[in-house]
C-alpha cells in the first residue's frame, strides 16, 4: 500500500463488497435463466436430444483468430481423439511469412508438437514488406486419410494477402499416440491449395 493513501474505511469495505456480491448474483441469475430457457424449449418441444445435452457437458467451440501489425494468430482444432483436446495456435509472422503451429500437451502443459511453413514462399510474393496478411482456421474432418498413428487435423489453416490477393491453405498430420505419451513431434504443414482470390480460380496443389 502507498504510505500516502489513507486506510480503506469500513464503510467503503462494506460496500466493495456488496458491489462484488451483486455482481455475482447477477451472473449466476443470467446463467440460471439460460439454463431453464433451454430446458424449457426441449421439454415444450418433446427432444429427448435436445434433454440429453442438458444432462452432459457441452464441449464450447471457439476457434479464435486475432491481426496485429507484424503477427497475427489463429486456434484451431488439432484433435479430440480419445478425450484428449489438443488444441493447435498459428503464428504467421508478417515480416518473414513464417507460419508456425504450436499443439500444448494438455498433460504434461508443454508444447509437444511444432509444425511450420512459410506462406510468402507459398505465394511466390516477390516483396515481403508489402503484405496485408488475414488468417482464419476452418473445423472439418478428412474421411479415409489415415495412415497408421497418423491422421490429419481437424482443422485448416487458411491465409491470405490483401494486397496480392494470394490464398494458400494449410492441413497438418498429427500423431494422437505420440502426443498422449509426451513425445515431441515437428513436421512440416502440407499446402491443400493456393490461388489468386481475385480475377482466378483457386487451383489444387500439384
Amino acid at each position: 500500500m502507498d504510505i500516502n493513501t489513507a486506510p480503506e474505511t469500513q464503510q467503503s469495505k462494506h460496500q466493495s463488497l456488496i458491489s462484488r456480491l451483486v455482481l455475482m448474483a447477477g451472473g449466476a441469475a443470467i446463467a440460471l435463466s439460460a439454463f431453464f430457457a433451454g430446458t424449457s424449449f426441449s421439454d415444450s418441444n418433446g427432444n429427448s436430444e435436445a434433454s440429453e445435452l442438458h444432462r452432459q457437458l457441452i464441449e464450447l467451440q471457439a476457434d479464435t483468430s486475432s491481426k496485429g501489425k507484424t503477427m497475427s494468430l489463429a486456434t484451431g482444432l488439432i484433435d479430440n481423439n480419445r478425450g484428449d483436446l489438443a488444441e493447435g495456435l498459428f503464428l504467421l509472422d508478417h515480416l518473414t511469412g513464417n507460419l508456425d503451429c504450436w499443439v500444448i500437451n494438455t498433460r504434461t502443459g508443454e508444447v509437444s508438437a511444432k509444425f511450420s511453413s512459410n506462406v510468402a514462399r507459398d505465394m511466390a510474393l516477390e516483396q515481403l514488406g508489402d503484405v496485408d496478411y488475414v488468417m482464419v482456421t476452418g473445423r472439418t474432418d478428412f474421411v479415409g486419410a489415415n495412415a497408421g498413428n497418423v491422421r490429419p487435423a481437424k482443422c485448416i489453416c487458411y491465409v491470405a494477402d490483401a494486397n496480392s490477393g494470394a490464398v494458400v491453405a494449410y492441413g497438418i498430420q498429427f500423431n494422437p499416440t505420440a502426443f498422449a505419451q509426451g513425445d515431441l513431434q515437428q513436421s512440416e504443414m502440407i499446402l491443400l491449395t493456393s490461388g489468386m482470390a481475385r480475377g482466378q480460380q483457386v487451383e489444387r496443389d500439384q
